[in-house]
C-alpha cells in the first residue's frame, strides 16, 4: 500500500508519494487536485494535513 501526501508542498513525508499543483522539491506528482480523476491507482492511503486550504470548494 502506498501513502499519498496530497498538497504536500515543501513538507512531504519521506515515506509518502507527494502530490502538489506546484513543482517543488520533493513533489513526486504535479497535479491540480481540482481536476478529476486524480492520477492515482487503487490501494492507497491518503494523508491530508492542510490540503483543504488549497481546494476551490
Amino acid at each position: 500500500m502506498k501513502i499519498l501526501d496530497l498538497g504536500c508542498g515543501n513538507n512531504k513525508r519521506k515515506e509518502a508519494v507527494g502530490i502538489d499543483r506546484e513543482d517543488r522539491p520533493g513533489v513526486d506528482i504535479i497535479h491540480n487536485l481540482d481536476i478529476f480523476p486524480w492520477p492515482i491507482k487503487d490501494n492507497v492511503s491518503l494523508m491530508l494535513w492542510s490540503v483543504l486550504t488549497s481546494w476551490s470548494i
